[in-house]
């Protein structure tokens, strides 16, 4: 078969290949729902449960393709805490419609920010003799 007959041959179908070898992110995950948004989340003391909190639960191997473990939750070892044990970082989800809910009211806290900013009145004491033009401060990074 010439070079020419190779490569006009109609390849079969096959799931996507990924080179053995490539440099990769051990973060990357497959096949994602998309109503939902991801985070790893490193478990630190405290941190696990405040995410469950604010209504993330952990992704469990068979959602994205990944080998079952004994905790039957997507984890990496994530390095080591100041005690020199080992940090685990799990894959965790929330509903893509709460994801966007704390977007909002993040983006409401960070627009009170800049308001101050623009006003003048960001960490002002008294007497502190700043001088805040008439329209207020403004930024063109141009």
């Amino acid at each position: 078969m010439t070079k020419e007959q190779v490569k006009t041959k109609v390849k079969p179908l096959r799931d996507k290949r990924i080179p053995f070898g490539i440099a990769r992110s051990k973060l990357d995950v497959d096949n994602l729902d998309p109503a939902y948004h991801y985070r790893w989340v490193n478990d630190e003391p405290g941190r696990i449960a405040k995410a469950q909190e604010g209504g993330y639960s952990f992704v469990i191997p068979e959602e994205v393709n990944r080998e079952s473990n004994d905790e039957n939750r997507v984890n990496i070892l994530g390095g080591s805490n100041k005690d020199g044990s080992k940090l685990n970082i799990y894959l965790m989800k929330i509903p893509m419609e709460l994801h966007l809910e704390d977007v909002e009211l993040m983006q409401g806290q960070v627009d009170k920010i800049d308001e101050a900013i623009q006003g003048g009145n960001i960490n002002r004491e008294a007497n502190d003799g700043r001088y805040v033009p008439k329209g207020g401060i403004s930024y063109n990074p141009s």
